[in-house]
C-alpha cells in the first residue's frame, strides 16, 4: 500500500472524546487496511490521549483542544500526530517510574513497547506526541 492522505480530527480534551478518538483511528486503519497491529494501535493511542486529558487538562477542559492527524507514509508506516493545547511540558520531567500499577505509570512505557518510535516535544501552542508504527 503506498502513502495515503491524511485525515485529521479536532476535538476538546474530556474523557468522553477518548472512545470516538479511538474510532477514528480504528476506522482510518480498516478504510486504508493498513498491514499492520490495529489493536495495538489503538491501545498506543489511547493511551497518549488519556494522558493528555489527565495530565495535561487535569481531568478534561472544554477549553483546550486536541489535534490527532493520521497518515499512511510511501513505506506503508503510520504515522500520528497528536497535538494539544495544554500547557507545554518537557518529555524529560514526566516519571512513569516508582508507582504502582494501580496510580497509573504505565501508559507511556506501553507506548514505547508498541510504537517504532515515539516522540513526544514542547511546542509553542502546547505539546506534540509523533509515533509511527511500522506495518507487519
Amino acid at each position: 500500500m503506498a502513502g495515503s492522505d491524511p485525515q485529521t480530527a479536532r476535538f476538546p480534551p474530556v474523557v468522553e472524546n477518548l472512545g470516538p478518538a479511538r474510532n477514528f483511528i480504528r476506522n482510518y486503519l480498516s478504510a486504508g487496511q493498513w498491514p499492520g497491529r490495529d489493536l495495538d494501535v489503538v491501545i498506543a493511542i489511547g493511551e497518549v490521549l488519556q494522558n493528555i486529558v489527565r495530565h495535561g487538562f487535569a481531568g478534561g477542559s472544554k477549553d483546550g483542544e486536541v489535534v490527532m492527524t493520521v497518515s499512511i507514509e510511501d513505506t506503508d508506516m503510520l504515522v500520528v500526530t497528536i497535538e494539544d493545547t495544554a500547557p507545554s511540558s518537557i518529555p524529560s520531567d514526566w516519571s512513569d517510574n516508582g508507582r504502582g500499577a494501580h496510580e497509573g505509570g504505565l501508559g507511556l512505557g506501553i507506548v514505547r513497547r508498541i510504537a517504532s518510535d515515539a516522540r513526544f516535544e514542547p511546542i509553542p501552542t502546547g505539546n506534540r506526541a509523533t509515533l509511527r508504527f511500522m506495518p507487519d
